[in-house]
């Protein structure tokens, strides 16, 4: 009698746990619309700071040698976003209409998640590194 009341427990509790997961991943499909939009428009304004980033120091600097790593960090940050626009576009440009689809997306979207994190934490760095040089500057 204590092992089927065990096994009853032992049900109970992965069920819920399914159950729990199953909820937790239709919200997140509710919402993958909404973070696809805003990790677009967000990557749209740090593409137009960094454009104008360089339209500034290019006018300031046009040939100063002390800009060169600058100048480097900065395109190197330019390619960076670069790829990690491919991969949101790719994620924006898909159906999302119905539920099924936005169960794709936000599959999509999961699997992308590192890659599109490791690109962020790689623009941070240069950002970082980009205010270093600048701060050399006015030494």
């Amino acid at each position: 009698m204590a092992e089927t009341v065990s096994s009853i427990a032992t049900l109970i509790t992965v069920s819920l746990t399914i159950i729990q997961k199953t909820v937790k991943f239709i919200q997140e499909t509710d919402k993958v619309d909404d973070l696809v939009k805003k990790l677009s428009a967000t990557l749209q304004d740090l593409g137009s700071l960094i454009k104008n980033v360089k339209r500034i120091c290019d006018h300031a600097w046009p040939t100063a040698n002390s800009s060169k790593a600058f100048e480097e960090a900065l395109i190197r940050c330019t390619k960076r976003l670069e790829t990690l626009q491919i991969l949101v576009e790719d994620l924006a440009s898909r159906n999302s209409g119905i539920f099924n689809q936005k169960a794709i997306l936000n599959i999509r979207s999961h699997r992308s998640n590192a890659d599109i994190q490791e690109a962020i934490q790689d623009i941070k760095t240069l950002m970082d590194q980009i205010h270093q040089i600048c701060n050399s500057w006015n030494l």
